[in-house]
C-alpha cells in the first residue's frame, strides 16, 4: 500500500526550501515485507518522478546502508535540499520544486489494510 502527501503535519504545501522530518517508530511500520519513504518531483506536467539528486538516492526504508537509530529505537528520516552532517545515513534530498513524499508498505499487516494505522507525520523542522 502506498501513502503519499504533498503536504506536511500543518497541512502546508511541502517547499523544498525548508528541512523535514519523518520519526518512524522503533515497533517500524506494521509490514511483513518492509517499508520505504521515497520522495519525487514534480514535473511542469502534473507528473512525478523520483527526485534527482547528487547522491542518487530516491528512497530510504529499514534497508538503507549506514541508516541511524536514535536511542529509543526510531528512526529519523530528514527531508532536505542538503545534508546534515549527524544524520547523512538518513537523508532524503528534496527537489528544488515541488515534491510529493510517499511511504511504501510492502506486506502491511492488518492495522494498514484495515485502516487502524496512520502513517508517521511528515514534521517541519
Amino acid at each position: 500500500m502506498y501513502f503519499s502527501s504533498v503536504r506536511d503535519h500543518r497541512g502546508d504545501p511541502l517547499d523544498p526550501a525548508r528541512r523535514y522530518r519523518i520519526r518512524i517508530p522503533a515497533e517500524g511500520i506494521p509490514v511483513d515485507g518492509f517499508w520505504s519513504i521515497t520522495m519525487y518531483a514534480a514535473e511542469p506536467d502534473g507528473r512525478y518522478f523520483f527526485a534527482a539528486n547528487p547522491i542518487q538516492r530516491y528512497s530510504v526504508s529499514e534497508r538503507t546502508p549506514g541508516l541511524i537509530r536514535r536511542p529509543d529505537g526510531a528512526i529519523d528520516i530528514i527531508l532536505s535540499r542538503d545534508p546534515v552532517a549527524e544524520s547523512e545515513g538518513n537523508w532524503l534530498p528534496t527537489p528544488d520544486g515541488p515534491m510529493r513524499v510517499s511511504l511504501r508498505a510492502y506486506v502491511p499487516r492488518a492495522p494498514i489494510r484495515q485502516g487502524r494505522w496512520s502513517p508517521p507525520a511528515i514534521e517541519r523542522l
